[in-house]
């Protein structure tokens, strides 16, 4: 019986997947002026208070949200909104 693959993620050998990192991090340098995941922690910073001021306390607690957007160190994240934010 074959193996299936996932339908999604990283496929193919270490050489493909270096060269597509590679690729991946010139492109968001170039057209972001950032790497990937300093793109991508920006992008769940800016939607995370949008959505803890849409929110009851009944419907969600702020763990629960952050933790959506991948947030598990809190300590980390307070720091992180004040350095960008000055909040």
């Amino acid at each position: 019986m074959a193996t299936r693959r996932p339908k999604y993620g990283a496929h193919g050998d270490d050489k493909t997947k270096l060269k597509s990192t590679r690729t991946l991090t010139a492109c968001c340098q170039e057209h972001l002026g950032m790497g990937p995941e300093r793109f991508l922690l920006l992008r769940r910073m800016s939607v995370l208070p949008r959505d803890l001021r849409h929110a009851t306390p009944i419907e969600m607690t702020v763990t629960e949200i952050a933790t959506r957007y991948g947030f598990w160190q809190f300590d980390r994240l307070a720091l992180e909104h004040k350095a960008l934010f000055g909040e």
